[in-house]
């Protein structure tokens, strides 16, 4: 393969064929990640679930998949509430009557209980919705983060990144401190005074596509 991409050059066949195998690794990787929310709930992946019980299959996915936590790292049910409420900041009951909205447009709406595949059928309708939040989200937080004092220097206070929740109403910057720094967008330099560097806010992991490896 490196011989033909860097060397010899690859015609349309190679190019369809990469394309495929590329394909093929997300949906099977998609399939692991919805197997694991059926873990984290308790739920066997292989008999079908109510209809209730499907709403928070995808939404445990969903929720993971928008903040960037790869499932397989979820040990219990417990554990991923309270990583999305209080270190994301996430609101899942808004998640869940989104999880409702694509269970509906998906291909198998209104039934009174779900296998895995018919679930699984509905995850394209998740990424699409991920990749316009993801946009809208990260246009919103640029602009806003370009308001604060200090910002054409790259970097804000992180005194005045919790302040704009409670002075201005703004939820997107309420993530917990260490949070921040695991995801390493703190500069910290000056101790009594840490800042966040705009551009890796923007850039991190959970404000990306979601929390594949490729």
């Amino acid at each position: 393969f490196q011989d033909r991409a860097f060397h010899r050059g690859m015609a349309q066949q190679d190019l369809a064929v990469l394309a495929a195998t590329i394909e093929l690794v997300i949906r099977a990787d998609a399939g692991q990640q919805l197997r694991s929310a059926y873990r984290v709930l308790g739920l066997d992946a292989y008999t079908s679930i109510s209809s209730d019980k499907a709403l928070d299959v995808v939404t445990v996915y969903a929720s993971c998949y928008r903040s960037g936590i790869h499932l397989s790292s979820v040990p219990s049910e417990q554990w991923w509430q309270e990583v999305m409420e209080q270190d994301v900041g996430m609101d899942l009951s808004y998640v869940r009557s989104q999880a409702k909205d694509w269970i509906k447009a998906g291909p198998h709406p209104a039934l009174e209980s779900y296998s895995f595949a018919q679930l699984h059928a509905i995850l394209p309708l998740i990424a699409e919705a991920h990749r316009q939040w993801v946009h809208g989200t990260f246009s919103k937080a640029k602009d806003r983060l370009l308001t604060f004092e200090g910002s054409n220097s790259g970097r804000v206070r992180l005194t005045d990144f919790y302040l704009s929740y409670s002075e201005k109403g703004w939820t997107g910057f309420r993530e917990r401190k260490e949070f921040l720094q695991q995801l390493g967008v703190l500069d910290e330099s000056d101790a009594l005074q840490p800042r966040v560097v705009i551009s890796n806010y923007l850039q991190n992991p959970k404000n990306c596509e979601g929390p594949w490896g490729y």
